[in-house]
């Protein structure tokens, strides 16, 4: 355990070889007590999922990590944290690496259409009072993606490895700017200057509902404005999105 650089925030890194899943180990910390800011980071993760409880693959190799977060707002702006995340994530491999990543809604990063990262918030929260938030990345860093596979890794469309230590303090101090502003309306206009969903025809498996449309925008919240056939703007707070054309 040593001394976080998430600058302004008062957390450590906790580095482990080997855990079940960084989520666990940062609600088990969150639980007891831990500053804001407190970051879990693992070599490799033996239960690591995603969302709707899909398995994530955490081969050595990639960067994976769990954000303890204690914002002061209201839970229906929770969602907020996956998009500021996603953004912090983007700003980092175009800056750092100079590739174009793009974000998916709700919480996707990827390069040439392909998931670069995957994130993931679980909130501890009570009727208007949010505990906290733990935010999870997955990053396809240094590991080898199979074609056929839609997804990617920053080693293949670099064509070399890439500095994982370097990868991810940079990361932390991003992440740590797009969370200063995560009431701003600011933030919601980067996501969709980046966004890969908007004016896309989508898929939407909500709870209870599948709608199609197209994406039009994001609310306050960070919820997706689907257009459907019928020309109904819906509101959907959360769902698997597929991209259609």
């Amino acid at each position: 355990m040593k001394a976080g650089v998430f600058p302004g925030l008062e957390g450590k890194i906790h580095h482990f070889q080997q855990v079940g899943s960084t989520m666990d180990v940062a609600r088990e910390l969150a639980r007891k007590g831990a500053a804001e800011g407190t970051v879990i980071v693992a070599e490799r993760q033996t239960q690591g999922r995603g969302r709707l409880n899909r398995q994530w693959q955490s081969p050595s190799g990639g960067i994976y990590l769990t954000i303890i977060l204690r914002p002061r707002i209201i839970p229906i702006y929770a969602p907020r944290l996956s998009l500021m995340a996603s953004v912090a994530v983007a700003n980092t491999i175009r800056e750092l690496l100079g590739l174009d990543a793009r974000l998916k809604w709700p919480n996707d990063v990827l390069i040439g259409g392909k998931k670069v990262c995957g994130i993931l918030a679980e909130m501890d929260a009570e009727t208007d009072t949010v505990n906290f938030v733990i935010v999870g990345l997955g990053i396809n860093a240094n590991s080898t993606i199979a074609q056929f596979e839609s997804a990617t890794s920053l080693k293949d469309e670099l064509g070399k490895r890439i500095s994982r230590k370097e990868f991810l303090a940079s990361l932390l101090a991003e992440i740590s700017r797009q969370y200063a502003s995560l009431t701003d309306p600011e933030l919601l206009e980067r996501w969709r200057s980046l966004s890969a969903t908007l004016n896309r025809w989508v898929k939407v498996t909500a709870p209870g509902e599948v709608i199609e449309g197209q994406a039009v925008d994001i609310d306050d919240t960070g919820a997706l404005l689907v257009r459907d056939g019928d020309g109904v703007v819906q509101t959907v707070l959360a769902g698997d999105c597929v991209h259609l054309r």
